[in-house]
């Protein structure tokens, strides 16, 4: 096997895998020297029982070539190849390169003919193997099929062909589809992107609720802090309110027959009367809340708070401030 540094090129025989009288020359570019990157088969010198048909055997091998001239001109290609790019063989050997696979018309980011002729003039500049990155490069449909571009990607490797004075006499383009894989990646990648966005809904979600129930239990507490307090206020309010009553009753006895006290403790039983409305009102939401039942609802009742008000100086002991004003609560009986 002869191998050639950066600077120098060397040539030995090599024994004929085909048959026992066959030899060939081959040139190998190295990066570095005894790493040999490429065998060059030359031609076939001598034959034992018949010549080998390297145009077949190249043809018919299981990857993806395609053999071009230093001008990008085909001259050779498998048939895995032309399997993978729906082409045929007579329709593009002597054709140029990118006049057979141009880029995507349809995609104004097409990058693949640029990337692809750039990895081929490295090679020809350095006379090494250039291996690309995974390359988006669309495939143009056969016309029975339509002639539109389907989108395929692409792993590369673009290999120089030395001749014995170490110029290039071809660069074989091998490929490698994986479209599928990096149509299952992106799948995964957008199925990750869907799962973290579930993700953080579902946290979202998670404190939004929890901030619920923390404001749910504050009113809770809120609401049972006011009714507590309404309870005892109410409990507060009877024992003044009994007293009031009771020496109003006292005066009403001690004064009998004298009428300049009459109209003032009328006011004062009125009112006494409409405080212990209220008061029970207090104390019967305190109950209706702790049972968790709901409250019948007593029109006279809703009327007091503002009469309490109203009816206080009232100038007709027999006349409330609303009846003068033509604005009349429900009432089920007359509390003067």
């Amino acid at each position: 096997m002869g191998y050639f540094d950066n600077e120098t090129c060397r040539l030995e025989p090599i024994e004929n895998p085909f048959g026992p009288k066959v030899s060939r020359r081959v040139a190998i570019p190295v990066a570095s020297p005894g790493v040999p990157l490429l065998v060059l088969s030359a031609h076939v010198i001598g034959t034992h029982n018949g010549s080998v048909d390297f145009r077949a055997l190249f043809e018919s091998a299981p990857g993806c070539y395609l053999v071009l001239r230093p001008d990008l001109t085909i001259v050779a290609v498998s048939d895995a190849y032309l399997r993978a790019t729906m082409t045929r063989r007579e329709d593009i050997l002597g054709h140029h390169l990118f006049e057979v696979f141009p880029d995507n018309p349809g995609d104004p980011d097409a990058t693949g003919v640029a990337n692809l002729n750039a990895s081929l003039q490295r090679v020809l500049n350095t006379s090494t193997a250039d291996t690309m990155a995974v390359q988006k490069y669309d495939i143009r449909r056969p016309e029975a099929n339509g002639g539109t571009f389907e989108a395929r990607y692409w792993s590369p490797v673009n290999s120089p062909v030395i001749r014995p004075d170490c110029t290039i006499a071809y660069i074989i383009h091998r490929v490698e589809d994986v479209t599928e894989f990096v149509l299952l990646k992106r799948r995964d990648e957008q199925q990750a992107e869907m799962n973290e966005e579930l993700r953080r809904r579902a946290m979202k979600m998670g404190a939004e609720v929890y901030l619920r129930a923390k404001e749910r239990d504050a009113a809770e507490a809120e609401n049972r802090a006011k009714n507590d307090f309404l309870a005892m206020l109410g409990h507060e309010l009877r024992n003044p309110l009994a007293a009031i009553a009771a020496a109003s009753r006292v005066l009403t006895i001690s004064e009998q027959g004298d009428t300049r006290g009459a109209r003032p403790r009328a006011v004062i039983d009125r009112q006494v009367e409409h405080l212990r409305r209220l008061v029970d009102d207090l104390l019967e939401a305190g109950r209706v809340h702790r049972r968790r039942r709901a409250a019948r609802a007593d029109p006279e009742r809703s009327a007091c708070l503002g009469e309490c008000g109203l009816n206080a100086f009232a100038p007709n002991p027999g006349e409330s401030a609303h009846e003068r004003r033509q604005v009349h609560a429900p009432r089920k009986a007359n509390h003067r």
